[in-house]
Parts: structure tokens; sequence; C-alpha cells
């Protein structure tokens, strides 16, 4: 099991207190990466992979459906002992208040048979892959009071060394940590230009709490929502 150095700065336990609800052993986490549109209502349209509902940047033509697979895969992980997070925020205006990322991967994985009711929950606060697992470690922590023994996390294939790090930055032992890669975007090699930038930047900053990723994390926060977790 891993240990947080800030744990006890958020004056949580080890382990369930009385009255706190069983903690599964494990904490498997969705990122997400793009929104459906505020026009978009429910029931969600048949087609809703389709990129005219989704407030997409360019280079991101057509990969709804590979973030469907994220969904695949994530649901697939859930068992008896484990909470599955679907997590990202409101990032982008044309989305509004309506549809965070992590709504809208929910309400995806809702369309599908074994829906594991009572073991979904939605972080929507997280503007970057740091605080999709910081955010959702702390959620996890407010639920049950204590720390998941194993973290999983489900997404792009080319991301795994960067997820790998913001676990060592946040203190999860190498054997508690898992890295699931899914798929990779069409565009790949522009995909892992990117990242090479992304990745440098979070080693010389891994908290993401300054200069560029700061930046990032500013203009994507249309709806003004901050973060919540500060104090935890």
């Amino acid at each position: 099991m891993f240990y947080d150095k800030s744990l006890q700065d958020y004056g949580l336990v080890t382990q369930p207190s009385t009255g706190v609800a069983k903690a599964p052993h494990e904490l498997i986490i969705v990122p997400g990466h793009g929104s459906f549109r505020a026009t978009v209502g429910l029931p969600l349209p048949l087609d809703f992979w389709d990129d005219r509902y989704w407030v997409l940047q360019s280079f991101q033509s057509g990969e709804p459906l590979c973030y469907i697979e994220h969904i695949r895969a994530g649901l697939e992980l859930v068992d008896d002992d484990s909470l599955l997070v679907f997590s990202g925020g409101r990032t982008r205006p044309e989305s509004g208040r309506k549809w965070s990322e992590a709504a809208t991967l929910d309400e995806i994985a809702m369309t599908y048979d074994g829906y594991p009711v009572g073991q979904v929950v939605r972080e929507e606060y997280a503007r970057d892959s740091f605080q999709n697992v910081e955010f959702s470690l702390k959620l996890f922590r407010q639920r049950y009071r204590c720390s998941p023994r194993r973290i999983k996390v489900v997404g792009w294939k080319f991301k795994q060394e960067r997820f790998g790090l913001h676990a060592e930055t946040l203190g999860v032992a190498l054997g508690d940590f898992e890295y699931k890669g899914v798929n990779n975007p069409t565009n790949l090699d522009e995909a892992v230009e990117g990242e090479a930038r992304a990745l440098a930047e979070f080693r010389t900053n891994p908290r993401g709490d300054a200069g560029v990723l700061l930046a990032k994390r500013i203009n994507r926060d249309p709806c003004g929502d901050g973060n919540p977790w500060a104090k935890m």
C-alpha cells in the first residue's frame, strides 16, 4: 500500500472510520479528453460518438470513438472491490456548466449493460493529467477516509510515462500503480511531439502549479470553478 506524504495534512487516517462506507481496495481512473456541447441533451443521441456533438480541437477530429474505448476499458476493470472515477472538469466554454469531461464519460458509460451502479463517481474539477490523479485520490479519501491499495489509470498508450511520473510525484509506490494504455490517436507523430513537451514541463514542475502548466489550467476553467480540493 502506498503512503502519500501529505496524507496527514488532509486530516485523514489509513483505515475507514466508524460510519464511513467500507473502502474498496482499488481506484480506477479514466481521465477525460473532451466534452459534449451544451446543446446535447438526455437521453443521448444514438450516435453520440459523432464529432458534431463534441467540443474538439482540430487535432482531436475523430477521437471520440477512442474515448469510448477508454470508457469500456475502465468498466471492464471494475469488480466488487473497486471504485471507478471518471475525471475531468468543465474545460470548454462551448460545453457550459452542463457538460464536464467527467459527466460526458459517465453518461456514455451508463448507456452500456452492466454499468456498475454505486461503484462509479465523477470528479469534475481536474483540468490536466496531474489533477486527474490527484483529485481522484482526494475524492477517494473523502469518501472512505483512507487511501486505495492499488491505482489503475486508463487512457492513451503514449501518455504512460507521464502518468507514471504523476504517480511518483504523489507518493504512489511503483508496485501499487498500473497504467492501462488502450489506444493511440491516428495523428500519433504529432501527439508524441506534444507529449514530449508536456512531459518536460511536468519534470520541471511536477505538480503543474506554475508557469506554462498553471496557465493551461487557468485557460481550462471557463466557468470559474477553481479548485475546491485545494484545502484537502
